[in-house]
């Protein structure tokens, strides 16, 4: 559904109750997208906001960045396909308590470079890409991501920082190029395993990432899905127990418990 087709909200307590996937069915993007920001704004260390100008100028950038590079593009069940990051980069703030600006950034960028990196390059300029004097082999060089995404990455890191381009880039699946159709898993598996393992706030965005896209597994991809999603919950269990992953207890936990329910999700598709 999408925010002009959504039924007008009440109030932001009404928002705020609601599970984030209940958001977006009744009020669409622009549900999902307040949702946000009065996540954003109720959040509070020691009384005072957690988040400072600077920061939130950063977080409204991204906004607009993700709403324009997936402008257009849907998920299978029909929603805009925006409702995703949207929904990742909330749940951190609002059930896991993450407050670094550069995992936030990256949580709602995460399929922008994978998906469609032309749009980030339609913000910046190639020129100024290749001209920005910080750029270091990983942005421009990573021979498994096309030129376009590596400028898109290079783009991110001098609009957002190096750090927060790196969790991006930790979070970006290369193309599949093999011809055997049972291999993509493999493929997504592999890349999991070792992208993430070195970059503790990649693995943060991952998991809200990996409980959001089996909350509901629609259209005619189901099994495909259910199977894929179950080849890394090991790996995604494992993530969310690690102590390096930058969880406070109660975020941890509550990671824990979404992925052991995106486990039964998957199975439950699966009929077992």
């Amino acid at each position: 559904m999408s925010g002009a087709e959504a039924s007008q909200f009440r109030s932001p307590d009404e928002l705020l109750t609601l599970p984030l996937h209940e958001v977006t069915d009744q009020f669409g993007l622009d549900g999902i997208v307040n949702r946000f920001w009065y996540e954003i704004a109720e959040t509070r260390t020691d009384g005072r906001p957690a988040f400072d100008s600077p920061g939130i100028i950063k977080l409204d950038t991204a906004v607009e960045w993700t709403l324009f590079d997936h402008r257009g593009q849907l998920r299978d069940n029909g929603d805009q396909y925006a409702t995703h990051p949207l929904r990742v980069g909330t749940r951190l703030v609002g059930r896991y308590g993450v407050y670094d600006i550069d995992t936030l950034i990256a949580a709602l960028l995460h399929d922008t470079v994978e998906d469609n990196p032309g749009g980030l390059l339609d913000i910046g300029t190639r020129e100024s890409t290749r001209s920005h004097p910080d750029f270091f082999t990983g942005y421009l060089g990573d021979p498994e991501l096309s030129g376009n995404q590596n400028e898109a990455l290079a783009l991110i890191a001098k609009s957002f920082g190096h750090r927060c381009a790196s969790i991006v880039h930790a979070l970006t699946v290369p193309e599949f190029k093999g011809s055997d159709p049972l291999a993509r898993p493999i493929h997504y598996r592999v890349h999991v395993l070792r992208a993430l393992k070195s970059n503790p706030a990649a693995r943060i965005v991952k998991l809200s990432d990996f409980t959001d896209n089996t909350h509901f597994l629609g259209g005619d991809r189901d099994g495909y899905l259910a199977r894929k999603y179950l080849g890394v919950h090991p790996t995604m269990q494992r993530m969310a127990l690690d102590p390096t992953t930058p969880f406070t207890p109660e975020g941890r936990q509550r990671a824990v418990e979404d992925v052991n329910l995106a486990e039964q999700r998957c199975l439950e598709v699966l009929g077992s």
